[in-house]
């Protein structure tokens, strides 16, 4: 029924927004490293803030590239960690999370703003001053905006966004099968259509088009031969047609009408 059908659809419509966040989620984590449970509580900071799981993805891998120049051991990368307290060897062990983690509690605990904005550019690239509202109140309030995501239930653990990805692809693959019926249907349509009703269209319609064409293309020879006068009556006679054609129809109702009536009026005077 009506309602079973429209609770159906809102029901399928809330499964694909949340598989949706969910496989937007998952893919990242497999492009930065970082778990679906962290990326899922950044979201949550950075849209508080301002800024974009987007961002987010772009800031881990500039600061990946960081840790790696610092590990080669380029002077830019040894001073702004430094700055922050932190070496090669507090962060070579440690996974994605943990580095990104080390690294942005460090930097919320800088107190002068210039050298924070700095050092947030130098380590994470440009977009790394989009970190700074999120890591405006300290290492204490980035934890508590974290926290807040696990109490609002927005944080998908791995099997969750592993769960989400999977309810995509099967929705991609069915729609890859119906796309595949359709498509067989039309390559055999293809030929039908190459080999048989275009060249009858072009056999039939073509010389009737051709034909049309020639006889309006005569009348207006026709028409503009003719002397002016003749002309201006033509085109009046045919616009007195044309706003007599419904008067005319509505006449003929008439007409029949009273031929109906006009027996049973007969009828009704001899009784």
């Amino acid at each position: 029924t009506a309602p079973i059908l429209g609770a159906t659809t809102a029901l399928v419509g809330i499964a694909k927004k949340t598989a949706d966040a969910g496989d937007e989620i998952q893919k990242m984590s497999q492009r930065t490293g970082l778990s679906a449970t962290a990326l899922s509580e950044l979201k949550h900071a950075a849209e508080l803030s301002g800024t974009s799981l987007g961002d987010m993805e772009t800031i881990v891998r500039r600061m990946q590239k960081s840790i790696l120049d610092l590990e080669r051991g380029l002077s830019t990368q040894t001073e702004a960690f430094e700055m922050l307290g932190l070496s090669i060897e507090d962060l070579q062990d440690l996974s994605p999370e943990e580095q990104f983690n080390k690294i942005s509690a460090a930097l919320a605990d800088v107190e002068d703003e210039s050298r924070k904005a700095a050092l947030a550019q130098q380590i994470f690239g440009r977009s790394g001053t989009n970190l700074l509202p999120m890591l405006s109140q300290g290492s204490e309030g980035l934890e508590k905006m974290r926290q807040e995501a696990h109490e609002l239930g927005i944080v998908f653990d791995e099997e969750a966004a592993n769960n989400s990805a999977e309810f995509n692809d099967a929705l991609t693959r069915l729609k890859g099968a119906f796309t595949g019926v359709f498509q067989e249907l039309g390559k055999k349509l293809i030929p039908v259509f190459t080999n048989d009703l275009i060249p009858a269209l072009k056999e039939n319609l073509i010389p009737l088009a051709q034909s049309l064409a020639d006889k309006i293309s005569g009348l207006v020879e026709w028409f503009s031969n003719l002397s002016p006068r003749v002309q201006k009556i033509i085109i009046a006679v045919t616009g007195l047609a044309a706003a007599l054609g419904p008067v005319l129809v509505v006449l003929g109702s008439i007409t029949s009408a009273i031929g109906t009536l006009l027996p049973l009026l007969g009828s009704l005077a001899t009784a």
